[in-house]
């Protein structure tokens, strides 16, 4: 039948090995090296509970005597096991070095048959708790022994009781924690040669200091995780930061590319006015000087007017487009539309101002997302129809999926192609593929535009595909937004 005192050692044999594992496994993560010392204090804890089971139990005497021997052999291990924790957790390579191998031998020591104990088991009864121990009987040697084993704990409890004065987290504890364990292991001791009537306690008081450390272990791993979780947050403030910090440096970037883009296009909007204005400046001055001569005003300065009246009206055009561009560019319309929407406002724009392709076919499905605004993709998509109005084939507009999260939309006819001076001009500014007409903004303008949404637009003419314009756009994952279709510029 199991007693109360082997059920005690059991547990107590049991807990050891957990906390055993549990130390193993801490040990091995990033910075928590250092605790692989609690292992061999917890296992030696374990085997001195499981060899004190043959004090309990009904053995034949020379089993009883190896068992208790083995005892003393963990004990001394486990003194050792703690010096080499204190020697870890408070940095005394003094205590290392000059106790762990003498406490080694000593337990090397206490295997020797007869060194330790006499080879006779006496039987001790306490009456009070009916408890019976079958003790083996120490020799002179082995109660030298057993005392020297104890006085290992006073050290490792004084050199915390100095790290209590420097003021080490934990010390505290374990100063309490020893202080018990040395007084239990002073009870059994003095139980078990008959000075006093107590019962052996030492099973469990090995787990006072076990059980801070273990205590103190937990308290280190939450105190990480609680920094762990403050760097968490403190990293991810700093990402959102880093973030916002990057999208406005983004920002910044695109509006200096298209400041730089405004001073080229700048460039060639002055050189585009100064010619007209030029002329228009000379031929008024020609005229003034015959009208101050009192001359009637030939032929040849009515000419001169009705150029004048031309180039006037041409400057007016170059401006009309650029106050329609950038007002298209300063209008808010969203961040994404419907491909399918922008494509028919396009076409509804384009009819309205009369300068619609004859034969026009759409296929862009509903539901492809595009990350431009509405009023721009409209407008843009307006002015390739005004190019292709006077296309002899058909016109016809399509979207193609061309992956890394963009699209192309495409206006093509099937006509023949530009000539190669034409293509090349293209995308001029105020230039038009039409002879004698120019369009509502100018392919120039369009692609301005559509390079401020993220995205460009390319021209190309072969004799076998005809006349493709195609527009490489942005796809948006969010809810399209309806555009507001724009009107001809006043």
């Amino acid at each position: 039948m199991l007693t109360f005192p082997a059920m005690f050692a059991l547990i107590a044999c049991a807990a050891g090995l957990f906390i055993a594992a549990l130390a193993a496994r801490l040990a091995r993560a990033a910075g928590w090296r250092s605790e692989a010392s609690l292992v061999p204090v917890a296992l030696t804890a374990s085997a001195y509970a499981f060899c004190d089971l043959a004090t309990y139990a009904q053995l034949p005497v020379d089993s009883e005597v190896l068992g208790q021997r083995l005892g003393l052999t963990a004990g001394a291990l486990h003194v050792v096991a703690w010096l080499r924790f204190s020697a870890a957790h408070l940095g005394l390579e003094g205590l290392r070095r000059r106790l762990w191998w003498g406490y080694a031998a000593l337990a090397g020591m206490t295997l020797v048959p007869g060194l330790a104990h006499t080879g006779e088991v006496r039987r001790r009864i306490v009456p009070r708790l009916a408890l019976v121990y079958n003790e083996a009987v120490p020799s002179s040697l082995g109660v030298a022994l057993t005392v020297t084993i104890a006085g290992g704990l006073i050290v490792v409890a004084a050199r915390y009781v100095q790290a209590l004065h420097r003021g080490v987290r934990g010390a505290g504890p374990l100063v309490a924690a020893f202080a018990f364990y040395i007084a239990v292991t002073v009870n059994d001791i003095l139980a078990a040669y008959g000075t006093i009537d107590a019962p052996a306690l030492l099973d469990g008081a090995f787990f006072a200091p076990l059980g801070v450390a273990v205590w103190l272990l937990a308290d280190r791993f939450v105190a990480e995780a609680r920094d762990l979780d403050q760097g968490r947050g403190e990293l991810q403030r700093t990402a959102d930061l880093r973030g916002r910090e990057i999208d406005e440096a983004a920002a910044a970037i695109a509006r200096d590319a298209r400041l730089a883009a405004l001073g080229s296009f700048s460039s060639a909007v002055a050189h585009a006015i100064n010619n007209p204005a030029s002329v228009a400046a000379a031929n008024l001055t020609h005229v003034l000087e015959s009208a101050r001569s009192g001359a009637i005003v030939p032929a040849e300065h009515r000419e001169a007017l009705v150029e004048t009246r031309d180039a006037l009206a041409r400057i007016g055009q170059i401006t009309g487009q650029l106050l329609h561009a950038s007002r298209l560019a300063a209008a808010p319309g969203g961040d994404d539309v419907d491909a399918a929407v922008a494509v028919q406002g396009a076409v509804d724009l384009a009819r309205r101002r009369g300068r619609s392709p004859k034969r026009l076919g759409v296929s862009v499905p509903s539901g492809l997302r595009l990350a431009v605004e509405g009023p721009v993709l409209v407008e843009v998509l307006a002015n390739l129809l005004d190019e292709t109005s006077e296309a002899i084939g058909e016109v016809r507009i399509t979207a193609a999926e061309t992956g890394r999260g963009r699209m192309d939309l495409v206006v093509a006819d099937d006509g023949p192609p530009m000539d190669p001076e034409v293509l090349a001009r293209a995308l001029d500014p105020f230039f038009s593929i039409q002879p004698g007409r120019t369009s509502q903004l100018g392919l120039s303008m369009c692609r301005a535009l559509i390079v401020g949404q993220g995205g460009d637009l390319s021209v190309s003419s072969r004799r076998d595909d005809g006349t493709r314009f195609v527009l490489d756009l942005p796809r948006s994952q969010g809810t399209p937004t309806p555009p507001r279709v724009g009107g001809t510029p006043a």
